[in-house]
């Protein structure tokens, strides 16, 4: 009786083990759409570490997105209006520890700022005002004005490694030069490490 009950208990183990190792590995699906297989653990601690090319995704992780504006941009150049602007590009910190990144032509320069001192990759809506979490300030500086973005369009952003492209499609800026208000549109992208 104890031999049958060792045979039948190692055969029930063997035909489990079988089993098991005869299973298909279904992604596990967290309801967003996104699937996520057996990432390693440094792709869920929102820092870009390990061999990611973007914030938790690229290299082991999960690839990353990308958000590709609608319209055709060259890097680091801006058309306003029908001027076309070749940018020298810098990104930095400013003293309100935002994320700015700016392409120089002279006295004339495209500023975009960032509500945080890291930057990832998505869509952004236009500030009217103080870029808040989901926004970003859009300036355009020439003939010694100011000119804000008033609202319209979006910002696209793609950031791999330490590679930051921005993108702008048909944004509209405004301000005083003089004694009137002079509108500008912006299309351009800037890049920067």
């Amino acid at each position: 009786m104890k031999k049958s009950l060792i045979l039948f208990f190692t055969l029930l183990l063997f035909v489990a083990s079988f089993m098991n190792s005869c299973r298909k590995e279904e992604p596990r699906n967290m309801g967003s759409g996104n699937v996520i297989q057996d990432s390693p653990s440094h792709c869920f601690n929102h820092i870009m570490d390990e061999d990611e090319t973007g914030f938790d995704c690229g290299g082991s992780c999960p690839a990353c997105n990308t958000f590709d504006a609608p319209c055709t941009t060259t890097n680091n150049v801006f058309v306003a209006n029908a001027t076309t602007l070749n940018l020298t590009t810098t990104c930095f910190l400013n003293s309100n520890n935002e994320y700015v990144i700016k392409g120089v032509l002279g006295a004339n320069y495209v500023e975009i700022t960032f509500p945080n001192s890291v930057v990832w990759s998505g869509i952004f809506d236009i500030a009217t005002g103080t870029a808040f979490f989901n926004e970003v300030g859009v300036n355009y500086y020439t003939n010694g004005w100011n000119h804000y973005g008033i609202g319209s369009g979006s910002v696209y952003v793609n950031t791999i490694g330490n590679q930051v492209n921005v993108e702008l499609c048909n944004i509209t800026v405004s301000g005083t030069e003089g004694f009137g208000n002079v509108s500008y549109t912006l299309t351009g992208k800037l890049s920067c490490n």
